[in-house]
């Protein structure tokens, strides 16, 4: 039987979570995210100009997660 490998992703690039969770945690070669809200990392306030300010927002953070991961939007898949 295997080992099963687990790494917590953590970035300062992108705002602290609002909750007790992480900002990403990859088991084996699978990356999970959750909660990425379209906040200000220095303020850790949700950005100013609504909801297309806030969704943009949301992706450049989910991106520096990526990044800080090793991965990217090209190996993302959605659960949605």
């Amino acid at each position: 039987m295997s080992k099963v490998s687990r790494k917590i992703i953590s970035t300062l690039s992108a705002p602290k979570p609002v909750a007790p969770y992480n900002q990403a945690v990859q088991v084996d070669r699978t990356l999970y995210l959750s909660g990425v809200l379209g906040l200000d990392k220095n303020t850790n306030k949700l950005v100013t100009g609504g909801i297309v300010a806030e969704a943009r927002q949301a992706l450049e953070n989910l991106g520096k997660i990526l990044n800080a991961s090793d991965s990217s939007y090209e190996n993302a898949l959605s659960s949605y």
